[in-house]
């Protein structure tokens, strides 16, 4: 509450408050620490005579709790390194954790989450539940080395593997026994997952196009947006190829409004569009294209 004693224009005393009015404010609240005793009843078995007591999970081994250590977690996921994170502890809640504890709890919580990583891994190569996927890769820096993070995605997961190379035997682990439809760049690499339906996906089937279209001397164009061609030098335009492009686009470009607009179609609604997009694509690539650039 932000209170007034005397006036700020005449200085004369208010007294009590006419009114008031109020707002949201946000804020996070102050740092501290939840510190408690974890009990483990034991118990005398009648049987036996040994002492037993129940298996203590993995988020409370040791002396730090489930929150901190989740917390460790996600700080390294987001790229914070080790040293800023003890850093951060005691700056903000005055503890102190070696870097041995901080890589412990980060190794702790991935093995707890192993058993989850393997069942969402395994989802996204099953084809009835996972019937349309997408791949990519990126570079990725391993104790001081180079190394390829692959990803695949699908409406209900993302799975992440770390594997040394960008090659055709590390699609073919990451994909193993996948028999739906893969939608990726285009590397060479996913010819390398047999049995499942291969799609370019949208960015790159455009960036292709573009780099046709630059080739002949035109102003690369975007997908989204329909726009005639923009000639940068003289001569023959690739009448063929305009035509081509043109129609790849167009029917791209539908397929992603009818998807903007109507976001919350039902599954069966999605699966009748994707059958009429492939038929007409499927007929527009199956005329006889002269042009080679178009083939």
């Amino acid at each position: 509450m932000l209170s007034l004693k005397e006036c700020p224009k005449c200085a004369h005393s208010l007294g009590a408050p006419a009114d008031s009015w109020t707002r949201p404010v946000t804020d996070l609240p102050a740092p501290g620490l939840d510190i408690f005793d974890l009990v483990v009843p034991r118990y005398k078995c009648p049987g036996c005579g040994e002492r037993v007591h129940a298996v203590i999970p993995e988020a409370y081994r040791g002396e730090f709790g489930p929150r901190l250590k989740a917390f460790v977690a996600e700080l390294r996921v987001l790229g914070m390194p080790i040293e800023k994170i003890v850093e951060l502890l005691r700056m903000n809640y005055a503890l102190e954790v070696s870097v041995a504890s901080l890589l412990a709890m980060e190794e702790g919580v991935a093995e707890s989450l192993d058993g989850t990583y393997q069942a969402l891994g395994e989802e996204l190569r099953d084809v009835t539940r996972t019937p349309h996927a997408q791949g990519d890769e990126t570079g990725m820096p391993v104790n001081g080395e180079t190394e390829w993070l692959w990803v695949g995605t699908s409406p209900r997961s993302t799975v992440y593997h770390i594997q040394e190379g960008r090659g055709g035997e590390e699609a073919a682990a990451m994909w193993a026994g996948y028999r739906g439809t893969l939608t990726h760049d285009g590397l060479d690499s996913y010819n390398s997952v047999d049995g499942a339906e291969h799609q370019m996906d949208l960015v790159h089937a455009n960036r292709w196009l573009q780099k046709v279209e630059a080739s002949h001397g035109i102003r690369p164009r975007g997908l989204l947006k329909e726009e005639r061609p923009t000639y940068q030098r003289a001569g023959r335009p690739p009448r063929e190829f305009l035509e081509f492009a043109a129609g790849i686009r167009s029917r791209l470009r539908s397929e992603v409004r009818w998807t903007e607009r109507y976001s919350t179609a039902s599954l069966r609604a999605r699966e009748r569009r994707y059958r009429r997009a492939v038929r007409s694509m499927g007929g527009f690539l199956s005329r006889e294209w002269r042009d080679e650039d178009a083939l």
